[in-house]
């Protein structure tokens, strides 16, 4: 080694009075402090140390240029890298140890971006402690790690969409004055499903105020960049470069640089620094930044602003640690978990605003086998080992598996183990997890705890095995589990899958999953904490992010149907869905849901599932914006879907307040859960004016044969006219009782309407089918006053054991269980009368002749005023325990049915269950969309095809038919829609017109354009006289319709996206409205007819316009891609019977051309007067696919056609290649009121330029408004580009 007193032999001890001149506006570390500091090596110059270098304690050293160390570098002093001039530290590994300090700039004065520190280690001799290419601080060492270069914005979010083959990145932030720099690199995270779509670039200019980058090479994909339908889908822009690197150089394969900070240190602060090929593959705790065993760190222990990009094994690592703030990091194309959270003893950790993008499961080498995706793996960006750690704004983008897991355990593992030996994971409660988000990746959140294990390389000693998460606060008592404010869209698999209860999420937003969420608990019954909130959610199924359709086969494919990327055939385990129904309670208040067309449901269930559903689940504030099938119950087999309620408490969901929502399948369940009162509707199945409970039967102790595989279940309650094996719920599958598994138990649970009577049949009379010497009944998710009646069918000749009937309140029943605590009344004498001896709780009625039990279960106890947390509140869920003595095989539904008609009162056909009514509705979903169908498949009427795509066969016989060459006649008003709240594509996809006549809430489904810029091409385009805004005085519903509205007077507003001095002027004198349909993927269209029914305005200089403008630009910039103007019309008093249509075409401006029908006039019309239908039929070739005419129309009659099939390209650079183009693409319709611009040439309607004309117009006008009672587009085939 060479001790740092011989360095300044080697190469002179100076003082430092030239570098703190040169210093900018703060002052480095090294200067203004007494004594003298040696210059390892001089600025632009390089030294080389052959035995290892040693800074000595007490020594201060400077690195001005480059220091080549052949071996490691120890350091006991102060070892400054310079502020003031680029500096490099090569070296086989670095370690500061008890007393020492590596230091690059400080807190108040960062290295500036344009200097570059840097610490290169190589492949070489390995430190004893630390290993191979170590930066080591060991206790009693100081690490500070200041770079300027990415503090203020270490990444940042698109402003604006970048298209495939851009080269300018539009940022929400102030790049340029965060340092990001020409020649920097940046990583573009995906916003698809396929999380490879990620893209690295460099910067080339930065401009636009600093919010605009140029980059290259060209993007190869789209990154859109907008909040669409209220969830935030921009890309991240991660900063990869710094003025602080660490960096592993590339001499061996595999085996990058690691840093390691070990317990006892006295200071780390680290910010602004890059970490380039660190990790190594090989050995485990070889991770860029790792906090290895170092319990309670010092106070302000920080790592934050860095960057971390090419890591072979992981990115920031706490590893038994406590107390590290994780802050503004960006981790990009990691192997293995990224910011992980090793062992389950850390706590009390900070973990914000972090960025992980592109994080690749790991494969090979030292690895856990949670690194791995598939069976047996859960590679995740945030891997959680322990809830009891703040993560707030943290982004997970761009991988193959989870955004999020949290994954608990008995106990910590590893070294962690004999170090905090009582601490349970399992059990710690979540400390903070807020405004988080996740996308393009497998799953966003995971709350569960896997076998993983299996594939831990090497094993992990001492284990722990992994424990469902039960969060418990210090008294005992369940703590609540709360995630606020996450945001998940593009996730292949699903949103969210939790296994436990005591959840509450509030303000989520989930968008483009195959399911956005789904909750589940542990066990046979939902006991206490079984319930899960969910509050202020939005849930949208197809966003504007229609995606990039050359993404990988493993994470998409391309849906030409609907022209955007859809998840792969193999991850969609059931129809597209956003809140999928499961086994335990869940409480649904303020759902809004945007955007479900046909073939996707907001509400649903599993498609296949054996377990019992929890009444208890309910709905309220729901909220459709274009949505179809509002809840959708496929399962028909399995006794999860066959016994699936919902509560629409307000009415909000179906229309019904207090409806319970049910199966509505003909074959196996429409007959036991209809009633008079009910109605139906394919957009939620059945609605019924009955409360729901579960019915939870349990049986054992088989005599006369052996236990069933299921059993049927039928309503009492008998419809009229009706028998009663059309009221059977057959083949009620159940489970093994588990607490009587040695005895035959069996466990059912059927849902099961207050005051109702349930037969329950032993099997199908199989000879082998015993009947059960002991049974319960329990009436669960029941509330006090409730109560059930569950008609046990033996055989004849049975009789009571010396137990009888008891009765009890309990949770469940447990092993030892073979009576209740509390002995029943006696048997009374008839059914009427035990039936009406309410006040007497729970009771039964034996009937001996017909060996029929009546069982009355009477809910006693309640929770009260609080929420429902399970099947049981505190004081028990009724129940009645029966001790029979079965007198042979068991009877067979058709025999206890017959028993049961035939006792008097048995099946009763008049009693409180079949005269219970639904309310009044408060919309009425059947008159809005009478043809809707019922739910299928892609190829709708054909069950079982939820995730495939239709035979010939089926798709010959399918519901999804071709529209017809012209639509049947529209209907001749909007009041079907017209009451329906919310009723969305309710109307646009069911009957055949996309109709948004429920102006009330429909305008959802429009965008509104905000914007002083004046007209079509912005600075370049028409000196229109308007700022469109969205006030109400200029855009509302009024009556029924939505009216636009020109007002003069003086508005300022914000020109977007204008570079040239013409026409940008922010101030204008009059304010109006403009709006667009929702871009995709129900706003946009290739061929059909598009009508709008509108009263147009009266006065000089006013242009309403109906129009429509390409959506994708395929063809380039306006008007390369189309313009389609449907009706244009001139408001002066003059022409208020003339229209215009237009075509605008050719090439990019100014080499555009238009073609059309000029001014064509309509004698005796006002349009000002009156409603009129303006439409546009277009219409492409049977044959070819290809476009054929447009045909427009006024009131039904056509007055304008242009055939299409021709060379649209006028010579001047038009990008045209074949017949028909630009017109096979799609389009979006707009709909704006203008107020002056070259529509009103000066030559023939005067001069508009000055305040005293804008004044004699406006006060000229007779009606400055424009009326719209509807518009509806018939979308025909074929829709795909």
């Amino acid at each position: 080694m060479v001790a740092a007193s011989a360095v300044g032999q080697l190469i002179a001890a100076i003082l430092l009075p030239c570098l703190a001149a040169c210093a900018a506006a703060c002052q480095a570390p090294y200067d203004g402090q007494p004594g003298s500091v040696a210059v390892l090596a001089p600025a632009g110059q390089e030294a080389n140390f052959s035995g290892g270098l040693t800074i000595a304690a007490g020594e201060r050293v400077l690195l001005a240029g480059t220091a080549r160390v052949t071996g490691g570098v120890t350091v006991r002093g102060i070892l400054f890298l310079s502020s003031n001039s680029s500096s490099t530290l090569s070296a086989d590994w670095v370690v500061v140890e008890s007393g020492g300090t590596l230091q690059a700039g400080s807190a108040a004065c960062p290295v500036p971006a344009k200097v570059t520190a840097t610490i290169e280690l190589r492949g070489g001799a390995a430190h004893p402690a630390a290993g191979r290419k170590a930066l080591a601080v060991l206790a009693g060492g100081t690490l500070e790690l200041h770079g300027a270069k990415g503090l203020g914005l270490p990444w940042a979010r698109l402003a604006a969409t970048a298209a495939r083959g851009a080269t300018s990145l539009q940022l929400h932030g102030d790049a340029g004055a965060a340092g990001w720099a020409v020649g920097d690199e940046l990583a573009v995270a995906s916003t698809d499903f396929d999380p490879y779509q990620t893209e690295r670039v460099t910067v080339t200019a930065v401009g636009g105020g600093g919010r605009s980058v140029q980059v290259a090479p060209p993007l190869k994909f789209m990154h859109y960049g907008e909040v669409t339908e209220g969830v935030d889908q921009r890309a991240e822009v991660a900063l990869l470069s710094r003025s602080v690197r660490i960096v592993g150089m590339a001499d061996t394969p595999g085996l990058g640089c690691h840093t390691i900070a070990m317990e006892g240190f006295a200071a780390y602060h680290v910010e602004g620094v890059e970490y380039a090929n660190c990790g190594q593959h090989d050995e485990v705790g070889r991770y860029p930044v790792h906090f290895h065993m170092a319990a309670r760190v010092p106070a302000g222990t920080y790592v934050r602003s860095a960057a971390i990009h090419d890591s072979h094994f992981r990115a920031v690592t706490l590893h038994g640690t406590q107390g590290v703030l994780v802050e503004g990091n960006v981790a990009v194309d990691v192997a293995g978990h990224a910011f992980f959270l090793e062992d389950g003893s850390e706590t009390d950790n900070t973990l914000r605003r972090n960025l992980g993008m592109l994080v690749r499961p790991k494969l090979s080498g030292a690895r856990l086998g949670s690194e791995r995706v598939g069976p047996g793996g859960d590679l995740s960006v945030y891997w959680i080992t322990n809830p009891d750690n703040t993560f707030e704004g943290n982004a997970a983008a761009a991988t193959e598996g989870w955004g999020f897991f949290v994954h608990t355990r008995l106990g910590p593992r590893g070294p962690s183990a004999a170090r905090w030996p009582t601490l349970a994971p399992h059990r710690t409660p979540l400390r903070s997890f807020l405004n988080n988000s996740a996308h393009s990746c497998r799953l966003c959140l995971e709350m569960e705890a896997d076998a993983v294990d299996g594939g831990d390389s090497p094993p992990v000693v001492p284990n722990s095995p992994p424990a469902n998460w039960e969060p418990r606060r210090p008294d005992g008592s369940w703590a609540e589990t709360r995630v606020e404010g996450f945001t998940c869209h593009h996730s292949f698999s699903a949103g969210v899958w939790a296994r436990m209860g005591g959840m509450r999420f509030v303000r989520t937003a989930w968008a483009d999953s195959p399911e956005a969420m789904q909750f589940a608990v542990t066990g046979t019954h939902v006991s206490p904490p079984g319930s899960n909130v969910v509050e202020d959610v939005l849930l949208v199924g197809m966003s504007s992010n229609v995606g990039d359709p050359a993404g990988d086969a493993r994470f998409q494919r391309w849906d030409a149907l609907r022209r955007r990327s859809a998840a792969p055939h193999s991850e969609v385990t059931s129809v597209v869905t956003g809140f999928k129904l499961y086994d335990g309670p869940t409480f649904i208040r303020g759902l809004t849901a945007r955007s479900w067309p046909a073939g996707t449901s907001v509400l649903a269930v599993r498609s296949n599932n054996a377990f019992q559903m929890a009444a208890g689940t309910s709905v309220s504030g729901f909220s459709p914006d274009r949505v179809s099938y509002r809840l959708l119950i496929q399962d028909g087999g399995g006794d999860g879907g066959r016994t699936t309620t919902l509560r629409d408490t307000d009415g909000s969901l179906s229309g019904y307040p207090g409806a319970t929502l049910l199966p509505a399948f003909p074959d196996s369940s429409l007959g036991f859960f209809s009633a008079p009162g009910c109605v139906s509707h394919p957009a939620y199945g059945l609605a019924c004016p009955q409360k729901y409970v579960n019915l939870e039967l349990g049986a054992w102790d088989w005599r006369g044969g052996s236990s069933p595989k299921a059993v049927t279940v039928t309503r009492g309650s008998r419809n009229p006219g009706q028998a009663l094996a059309a009221q059977r719920l057959p083949s009620l599958q159940g489970n093994e009782l588990s607490q009587k598994a040695g005895r035959g138990g069996r466990y059912y649970n059927a849902a099961a309407a207050v005051g109702g009577s349930y037969l329950v049949t032993w099997g199908a009379g199989a000879a082998t089918n015993g009947a059960p010497a002991r049974a319960f009944a329990q009436c669960s998710s029941c509330a006090p006053g409730d109560e059930v009646e569950a008609v046990l069918c033996y055989p004849r000749g049975t009789t009571l054991g010396a137990g009888g009937v008891t009765r009890a309140s309990w949770e469940f029943v447990d092993a030892q269980q073979d009576t209740a605590g509390e002995a029943a009344p006696g048997a009374f004498a008839s059914l009427a009368a035990m039936r009406a001896a309410s006040g007497q709780g729970s009771r039964y009625f034996f009937d001996a002749n017909s060996g029929l039990l009546f069982l009355r279960v009477r809910q006693a106890a309640g929770w009260g005023g609080r929420q429902p947390d399970g099947y049981c509140p505190p004081g028990g869920c009724a129940v009645l325990v029966v001790h029979a003595v079965p007198a042979g095989v068991a009877p067979t539904p058709q025999q206890c049915e017959a028993q049961l008609a035939a006792l008097p009162g048995g099946a009763p056909t008049g009693d409180a269950f079949l005269s219970a009514t639904l309310p009044q509705p408060l919309f009425n979903i059947a008159v809005a969309c009478p043809r809707m169908p019922l739910f299928g498949c892609d190829c709708w009427g054909h069950t079982g095809c939820g995730s495939r795509e239709c035979t010939p066969a089926e798709r010959a016989t399918s519901h999804r038919r071709r529209q017809p060459a012209r639509p049947p006649p529209p209907p001749n008003a909007t009041a079907a829609c017209a009451n329906v709240s919310a009723g969305g594509d309710c109307c646009a996809a069911h009957c055949f017109a996309q109709a948004n006549p429920n102006l009330q809430t429909g305008v959802g489904f429009l965008g509104f354009k905000t914007s002083c810029k004046s007209g079509g091409q912005g600075c370049l385009g028409s000196p229109e006289q308007q700022c469109y805004v969205d006030r109400p005085e200029n855009l509302r519903v009024e009556n029924g319709l939505l009216v636009l509205e020109a007002i003069r007077g003086n508005y300022t507003g914000s020109v977007q996206n204008c570079t040239r001095d013409v026409g940008c002027d922010s101030t204008k004198p009059f304010t109006s409205a403009r709006i667009r349909t929702k871009l995709s993927p129900s706003g946009s269209w290739v061929y059909g007819r598009f009508e709008v029914r509108a009263r147009l305005p009266k006065g000089d200089f006013l242009w309403p316009a109906i129009w429509m403008l390409p959506t994708d630009e395929v063809y380039g910039t306006w008007a390369a891609s189309g313009e389609i103007d449907i009706m244009e019309y001139q408001g002066q008093r003059v022409l208020n019977d003339t229209l215009i249509a237009t075509l605008h075409y050719g090439a990019a401006y100014p080499y555009n051309a238009q073609r059309g029908s000029g001014q064509l006039r309509f004698p005796g019309t006002d349009f000002s007067a009156a409603m009129h239908d303006f439409a546009l039929e277009w219409k492409s070739d049977p044959a070819t696919g290809r476009p054929d005419t447009m045909t427009w129309l006024v009131d039904g009659v056509p007055w304008y056609q242009q055939n299409l099939n021709i060379s649209w390209s006028n010579g001047l650079a038009s990008p045209y290649t074949q017949p028909g183009q630009p017109w096979d693409r799609r389009f979006h319709l707009i709909l704006n009121l203008a107020v002056g611009g070259s529509f009103f040439p000066t030559q023939y309607f005067g001069d508009f330029t000055t305040v005293s004309a804008w004044n004699a117009a406006a006060a000229g006008w007779t009606r400055p408004r424009m009326e719209i009672e509807h518009f509806k587009v018939w979308a025909w085939p074929p829709q795909q580009p």
